[in-house]
């Protein structure tokens, strides 16, 4: 035990001291960060305590064992990481509850037995934060690790996040300067590593292996895993969305982490505000294979359309004009098309996606997306795994999907805590959140073994006596209640039937209708006039149509002038098409 006086107190952590502030020890590591390839000394770290003089520490976080200053002394790793041990030591970084209890969840399941786990945990969890604690668990004891990942930016990101924490990584990447296979933990491409695999000799293999974002998971993944796993590591796999089709036969065991609900209540995520300002239409879109996701190509021809790009760019400058803003297209050439669209109303916005060539470009718009000097960034491929913005307050959705993994991955861009915004607004301009659900939906909670027939995990089934969320008609926002509880419109109850001889019949507009004042049937007919204007039907379609849904039309017809539609009209005019289209399939099965 270290000499010296310590009068800081020993304070558990528990609800009643959920937000206490300790105080902050000043950290001298052994291996410094001087810049990308530094090569620090090894050594233990030490500590300058609060109250009290130098000591030197050596940390295992993941054995759950501190040696401090040659004796140790085991301790509950469910205490916040800046808790002070006896009074004596305060530890380096901060861990929030629910990532201790998923380390010693993970723990737990090595010690069950199992040698290949995946740790379910939402985006924003922290999960980098975790890997770095099994990194430096593991050098402690002596053994190497492999952290992969499968993107150039996850790379630089988790090198600069490691070397912060004080661990000395290689990189095996190509045409890397940083390569060094001496050092204890490497970072790795899942491309490269395979490639150079069977070069790596036995005792530079690693015994723990940590794969990134594990449902992104390729043959060269696998090839991995296996020799790891046949030469006695552990693998542990890291996701939000672990639900693709298989993974069950390459992992074992499925750790849950802390559910969205609960750490959006407990302040750890933003909620998200969700509005579905205008869904197209998707009936008939081709699918990959059976059960499969839209086709690109297919999609873009809908989504491309000139008159729903304007009108995504309209929904945005009224709910999210002052928001950073990511948007999510379905190709290229889709994602440019928004990006010239929110260009021509003089907004600061720029495309990158996952195929350009020049990486160095698209790291310089991704920092000055961050910096603010870009607000809206349009992507395709790059922002739907571990891009960490938390600057981002505003998701817009221009990419249908059928896949929860790649719904829940885009949510999740938002949900990162930030002082500038209270939540994260989604405009949803393709109902994904009504086909696929909403953070506060049940999640999986099996990996699928390949074996089963039944549908994927990662589609979404729908719970029959679950209300499922609708667009408000007023303002657009997403929500499962017959009043909006966001600007309190709540639709008008029709009883559009009466019992006559038996039987039901529908009442006509003519025989009952709700009053329309002449100003209200007036602005009415103004925006079925505007869209008649927009498909290019003739002015007469305006007229009847008022008449058909109000019962009359206004009058000096030529007075009025097209306005553009509101979510309310376009809703009437949803409604319309709908009741058509049923009355004539009835018409059709009574023939």
């Amino acid at each position: 035990m270290p000499q010296g006086s310590f009068s800081t107190p020993v304070e558990r952590f528990s609800e009643s001291h959920r937000g206490h502030i300790y105080p902050t020890p000043t950290v001298t590591t052994g291996n410094r960060y001087r810049g990308r390839g530094a090569i620090g000394k090894s050594g233990a770290d030490h500590l300058t305590l609060p109250n009290g003089p130098r000591a030197n520490a050596r940390c295992f976080p993941w054995s759950g064992i501190f040696d401090l200053g040659g004796s140790t002394q085991k301790t509950r790793l469910g205490h916040r990481r800046e808790e002070i041990l006896n009074g004596e030591y305060t530890m380096q970084h901060n861990l929030r509850p629910y990532q201790v209890k998923s380390l010693n969840d993970l723990r737990a399941a090595i010690k069950s037995g199992s040698r290949s786990i995946v740790l379910q945990a939402p985006t924003a969890y922290g999960k980098t934060t975790l890997a770095a604690e099994i990194m430096k668990g593991a050098v402690a004891k002596g053994n190497r690790a492999y952290f992969i990942a499968d993107s150039i930016e996850l790379i630089d990101q988790t090198f600069d996040r490691f070397t912060l924490e004080g661990l000395d990584c290689g990189v095996i990447r190509a045409s890397d300067d940083r390569t060094d296979y001496a050092k204890p933990i490497q970072i790795a491409t899942v491309q490269t590593l395979r490639n150079r695999w069977n070069d790596i000799t036995v005792s530079l293999r690693p015994k723990v292996v940590v794969v990134d974002e594990t449902h992104v998971f390729h043959k060269s993944h696998q090839d991995v895993i296996r020799d790891s796993l046949e030469a006695g590591a552990v693998v542990l796999g890291l996701s939000a969305t672990p639900w693709r089709k298989g993974l069950g036969k390459h992992f074992e065991t499925l750790v849950l982490g802390e559910s969205i609900q609960n750490l959006v209540r407990d302040g750890y995520l933003a909620p998200l505000t969700i509005y579905a300002p205008r869904v197209p239409d998707l009936t008939g879109v081709p699918t990959k294979g059976s059960g499969g996701d839209y086709k690109e190509d297919a999609l873009a021809e809908i989504m491309g359309d000139s008159e729903l790009i304007g009108d995504i760019v309209q929904h945005w400058q009224q709910y999210a004009h002052d928001r950073q803003t990511l948007v999510f297209g379905i190709n290229v050439a889709h994602s440019r098309s928004l990006c010239d669209a929110f260009k021509k109303v003089g907004i600061r916005a720029e495309h990158i996606d996952g195929y350009e060539r020049d990486p160095a470009r698209r790291a310089q718009v991704i920092r000055d997306y961050k910096s603010g000097e870009i607000q809206v960034l349009c992507n395709v491929g790059i922002a739907t795994k571990g891009f960490d913005a938390p600057e981002t307050g505003c998701i817009v959705i221009a990419r249908p999907t059928k896949s929860m993994m790649l719904h829940f991955q885009i949510l999740g861009r938002g949900m990162r805590i930030a002082q500038d915004h209270d939540d994260c607004l989604v405009l949803d301009h393709a109902g994904n959140c009504i086909r696929n659900g909403v953070p506060d939906d049940t999640m999986p909670t099996t990996l699928d073994d390949g074996k089963s027939k039944t549908e994927s995990p990662d589609r979404k089934k729908l719970d029959k006596g679950a209300p499922l969320p609708k667009a408000c008609l007023s303002c657009g926002h997403l929500s499962a209640f017959h009043k909006c509880p966001k600007c309190g419109f709540a639709p008008e109850s029709r009883n559009d039937v009466e019992v006559k001889d038996g039987k039901l019949y529908p009442l006509t507009p003519e025989q009952k209708m709700p009053k329309w004042s002449t100003e209200g049937l007036r602005d009415l007919y103004a925006e079925f006039l505007g869209y008649a204007k927009i498909k290019g039907f003739k002015p007469g379609w305006a007229y009847h149509k008022t008449r058909e849904f109000a019962g009359r039309a206004p009058r000096d017809t030529q007075s009025i002038k097209p306005r553009h539609p509101s979510d309310r009209t376009m809703g009437i005019i949803k409604h319309i098409a709908i009741k058509a289209a049923k009355a004539k399939k009835n018409q059709e099965a009574r023939a």
